[in-house]
């Protein structure tokens, strides 16, 4: 399709949020324009939206039960409305997997960053101790290997090669990266050239000290992944059988209240006193109940996992599908086995 139809897409949003998702492109080292980007996933949000709003009108006799010439008003209003709410809906959730998607792409691009750098920094003092100059000890450093942050030194140094300053290269440099770390050594770094000072000493301590940092955070991420295990154990399979056994213990009751009497040995009884009452609540319910239960409490263990394992409750999303996925196979399961075991039981 013609980008000019993208770029057209694109400029429809508002200028804020168009800047946030230029920034976040930078971050993520996407060099595509932000009009074309942002154009190509709006259109594909309002293609899926359409396709999930039409697909009530196209199941229509299937959705209402009915034919159109029996259709009521009020059908007719509800049918647009679920259109209307589908929409909405599925285009949210489309827009929302794809700032997902780039979230997670600045994310690993910051961990790569941030794993080399304590290397960079030590290349760097070392060249600074060999005489060159900021400049060169600068833009030498960056080894290829580094990747994004070869790339990003790349680029900030042709432009102060170009008649920059080191300075202002490296301010950008701070711009294009989303990494805390990142920005504290470059504002260490770009005072340490205006004061004069041994800048080599420092830059090396300072690499030493994000190493002790890196392999703290390693070994205190170890350590948490025994509550991790324990938290999915909890949702996976106690939270599904729970539900199962009051799912399965309701439908027995239900199954005991439509006997009107119970027989034993051959003289009828009352029934029991629980059994007497009308039980309003049914199997079906609970199952709803059970759904709900399980995609909040899986939304909520997956956030909850996002901030032990990595400080970031946006990175537990990435757990969420496989974990709702395995919990509801886990309750269809229990339920099931509860049931063949009760059944055989009486």
């Amino acid at each position: 399709m013609d980008s000019r139809i993208y770029r057209v897409l694109g400029r429809k949003i508002s200028g804020s949020v168009k800047g946030i998702i230029a920034q976040k492109l930078v971050f993520a080292g996407i060099r595509t324009d932000p009009d074309i980007w942002l154009g190509m996933r709006l259109l594909a949000m309002l293609l899926v939206g359409l396709a999930m709003a039409i697909a009530p009108w196209a199941l229509f006799k299937y959705v209402i039960d009915t034919t159109p010439e029996t259709t009521t008003q009020a059908e007719i209003i509800q049918l647009m409305v679920d259109s209307v709410l589908l929409f909405i809906v599925s285009s949210s959730l489309i827009g929302f997997l794809f700032y997902m998607n780039l979230y997670y792409i600045i994310d690993d691009r910051t961990k790569r960053v941030e794993s080399v750098l304590p290397d960079y920094l030590f290349i760097l003092s070392a060249n600074l101790r060999a005489g060159m100059s900021s400049f060169n000890a600068f833009r030498l450093a960056a080894l290829p290997h580094f990747g994004p942050l070869k790339e990003e030194v790349d680029i900030v140094a042709s432009k102060a090669a170009a008649g920059g300053s080191l300075s202002s290269a490296l301010i950008e440099l701070s711009q294009r990266i989303d990494s805390d770390a990142l920005k504290r050594t470059i504002t260490f770094f770009e005072k340490g050239i205006k004061a004069g000072g041994k800048m080599a000493e420092l830059i090396e301590v300072s690499a030493d000290e994000m190493r002790k940092v890196s392999d703290l955070k390693k070994e205190m991420q170890i350590q948490t992944k025994s509550y991790m295990v324990f938290i999915v154990f909890i949702i996976v399979f106690l939270i599904p059988l729970l539900l199962s056994i009051s799912s399965q213990f309701l439908t027995n009751m239900i199954d005991m209240r439509n006997d009107q009497a119970m027989v034993f040995k051959g003289t009828e009884v009352k029934m029991l006193a629980i059994l007497q009452k009308e039980i309003t609540i049914t199997p079906e319910f609970i199952d709803v109940v059970a759904a709900f239960t399980l995609i909040t409490v899986t939304l909520l263990v997956s956030l909850f996992i996002g901030v032990i394992g990595e400080g970031k409750y946006l990175y537990g999303f990435k757990y969420y599908p496989m974990v709702l996925v395995i919990s509801m196979m886990m309750y269809v399961a229990f339920r099931f086995m509860v049931s063949s075991v009760l059944s055989v039981l009486t």
